[in-house]
């Protein structure tokens, strides 16, 4: 007998294949779902059941657009981990679906995915997930928590936007979380954003108005405009080492902010980024070399800041309105200064320390008069500093969060002074311990400003 075209030995061979894969599955599922073969994979291309509760067999790779979308009866979703993508609007709308469990192999999530689905209050991702895709949970009115695994390295724009009662939020992998992420998620109170983290996008966490606090891991090299704004319930918000710059907007009206811990690794503070923090008192800026226009405008209760030598630029209003603004103190020389940088501030008075330069300039343009900042060293046993114990004690006055180092050195003739410790004097006094010293014959002590 004459042998077939090989073409045609390949067809047959594909077709049986596939029709073995189908006898596989049982003979409802063959029913409530449509299937195609494309280079080796299984796409589900339809599906007409009425089920609650579906699970998607784990022989499928791929599940093209729209296949579930709008389906009211979907209650429960079990993803296997043989699926690795899945398309747009995928499941959006699904009015009562409460529950999914994405088991491992999506790569790629289409927009929108999950969107609108009113009734989700349960999203199981299993670690092996590496993208949620832009809008994946938007409007999820109800879903209440969720744990994003370390293979999740992508957090897609408006991933969770509008879920107004998402509370809490574990961020484990992510290396970029885009734009609007959590935009308007109302009843968030809880964030852990992992060492990992490079980027949080413009609005990221904004309208975010019970979040009372958030720590920036020192993986973060870009904080996007508004990222934290119209947050009124943040309190608090920490800098790690390692964070090089805070981007524009990124607090703005944060209204409560009473507290920011920024390390010496932010070089920039970007316009607007603290505008409107009434409550914000006190802020210590150790290694910033560029203060952003109205940086730190309408911060009412703000009484004083000290400007570190690393400081050359400070753009116009950048402290503009802080009326309660007494005590400017440069620890360098005068930076270059736009116009209106304290604009308003009646009561404000800029201290510079001596052998400093540029002041007569800094005086034209600022309209402030710089008078010479000598700040008193109280370190009397008697004024209960000094050294005491294994304490060494003082107290530096007129200062408004300035950074120090203590220093100690056993000879002073040689004159080596080895660096201690590095402390943000917030009420000016100050207390280091050398709990190893039990005499501290033969050691002196000094400060010195970084």
């Amino acid at each position: 007998m004459e042998a077939m075209p090989f073409h045609l030995d390949m067809k047959r061979i594909r077709s049986v294949l596939f029709a073995l894969l189908l006898l596989a599955a049982p003979a409802a599922v063959q029913a409530q779902f449509a299937y195609v073969t494309n280079n080796g994979a299984v796409i589900l291309t339809g599906y007409s059941g009425t089920a609650g509760t579906v699970v998607i067999s784990n022989f499928v790779n791929v599940i093209t657009n729209y296949v579930f979308y709008n389906r009211s009866s979907l209650t429960n979703l079990t993803i296997p981990a043989s699926v690795n993508s899945f398309g747009d609007e995928e499941f959006f709308s699904c009015q009562n679906l409460a529950s999914v469990t994405l088991c491992g192999g999506v790569t790629n999530m289409g927009d929108f995915a999950f969107g609108s689905c009113a009734s989700l209050t349960n999203v199981t991702i299993s670690n092996g997930v590496a993208v949620l895709g832009g809008s994946a949970f938007d409007n999820c009115t109800k879903l209440a928590g969720i744990t994003i695994p370390a293979s999740v390295t992508t957090i897609g724009p408006d991933a969770f936007e509008g879920c107004s009662v998402l509370a809490g939020v574990t961020i484990c992998g992510v290396t970029n979380m885009g734009v609007q992420a959590f935009y308007n998620c109302a009843s968030l109170t809880n964030v852990t954003l992992s060492n990992g983290v490079t980027s949080i996008g413009s609005y990221a966490f904004y309208g975010c108005t019970s979040l009372p606090g958030i720590t920036i891991p020192a993986s973060v090299a870009n904080i996007g405009e508004f990222a934290f704004s119209g947050c009124p319930g943040l309190t608090n918000a920490t800098f790690a080492s390692g964070v090089p710059a805070i981007g524009a907007y990124a607090f703005y009206d944060c209204t409560n902010l009473a507290g920011v811990t920024i390390p010496a690794s932010v070089g920039s503070i970007g316009s607007y980024a603290f505008y409107e923090c009434a409550h914000l008192a006190g802020v210590a800026i150790p290694g910033v070399t560029n203060i952003g226009a109205f940086a730190f405008a309408d911060c009412f209760a703000l009484g004083g800041v000290t400007i570190p030598a690393s400081v050359t630029t400070i753009q116009q209003d950048a402290f503009a309105y802080c009326t309660n603004l007494t005590g400017v103190y440069f620890t360098g020389n005068a930076p270059g200064v736009d116009t209106n940088v304290f604009l308003s501030d009646n009561e404000a008075t800029a201290y510079y320390l001596p052998d400093t330069a540029g002041w007569e300039q800094f005086a034209t343009n600022t309209g402030l008069t710089p008078v010479l900042w000598n700040p008193a060293i109280e370190t009397g046993a008697g004024s209960g500093f000094g050294v005491t114990g294994n304490y060494f004690g003082f107290n530096i006055t007129n200062t408004a969060n300035l950074t120090v180092v203590v220093e100690v050195c056993t000879n002073l003739a040689g004159q080596i002074w080895v660096p201690l410790a590095t402390n943000t004097l917030v009420n000016g006094a100050f207390f280091f311990s050398e709990p190893v010293k039990a005499s501290h014959s033969g050691r002196f002590y000094g400060l010195g400003v970084p």
